[in-house]
């Protein structure tokens, strides 16, 4: 039995699983991503239409399911919206390495 999902808000895939939040986790988040990712100094036309075909892609309710089938929710957006994303998930992240420690080995 499924306790909680790691993500701020419920699955898609398990509407009825609480979050980490809910079950008295209150900082507590954990999600997964992907994403696609260009060379330095590419064009933002080419960026412009890369973004806009992944969009395309991923609003496709063949896409989406399929996805959905596999534990994945499809989000489409922009770069500026996934350098938020990564930005805050680099400081995060950075938090817990420095707070535990960590070393790469």
């Amino acid at each position: 039995k499924a306790l909680a999902v790691s993500t701020n808000k419920r699955s898609a895939v398990f509407p009825d699983v609480p979050t980490m939040a809910e079950s008295g986790f209150k900082d507590f988040e954990v999600d997964s991503w992907y994403a696609m990712f260009v060379p330095a100094n590419t064009p933002k036309a080419a960026i412009d239409r890369l973004n806009a075909a992944a969009n395309k892609v991923l609003a496709m309710p063949d896409v989406k399911e399929k996805l959905l089938n596999q534990g994945a929710e499809a989000v489409g957006g922009s770069p500026d919206a996934l350098g938020k994303v990564v930005k805050t998930e680099l400081a995060k992240w950075d938090k817990v390495v420095k707070e535990n420690g960590i070393k790469a080995e």
